[in-house]
């Protein structure tokens, strides 16, 4: 049918149903020998035909089928929430070794004598709230 219908112009909806029927008798007795009459009526050739329910219809994966969409999103949902938990985790394990550090950093500097830490303190102009006790 769209080797004949493709060269006229013609659509699903423009082709005249008599030619359908001709075109698929003429294709049935290639295959088999007896007579087969056109399985549908005009209506449901044209419904079978309209892109609506050709979208509705169609199955496969990644196609235009309502669910298809959904079950895709849901696929790129469940791939972003891994992603997200995954650099969640390597930021948290990050923001520790940080406090590790400057806690390691800390108590190096509690450890020195006090004239130590004050020669420190003032070389770096730091002014502490509070006192210092060694």
């Amino acid at each position: 049918m769209v080797s004949f219908a493709r060269p006229l112009d013609l659509t699903p909806r423009t082709i005249p149903f008599d030619v359908v029927k001709d075109l698929f008798g003429q294709d049935a007795c290639e295959i088999r020998p007896t007579a087969q009459p056109f399985p549908m009526s005009e209506a449901e050739f044209r419904e079978l035909m309209s892109p609506e329910w050709i979208v509705t219809h169609t199955k496969g994966v990644g196609g235009p089928q309502p669910a298809e969409p959904e079950r895709m999103l849901q696929g790129a949902q469940q791939r972003l929430d891994t992603v997200q938990a995954w650099l969640s985790e390597k930021r948290s394990r990050s923001w520790r070794a940080r406090m590790a550090a400057l806690d390691k950093a800390f108590a190096a500097l509690l450890t020195v004598d006090k004239g130590t830490v004050a020669a420190r303190v003032w070389r770096c102009r730091i002014a502490l709230p509070v006192k210092v006790h060694i």
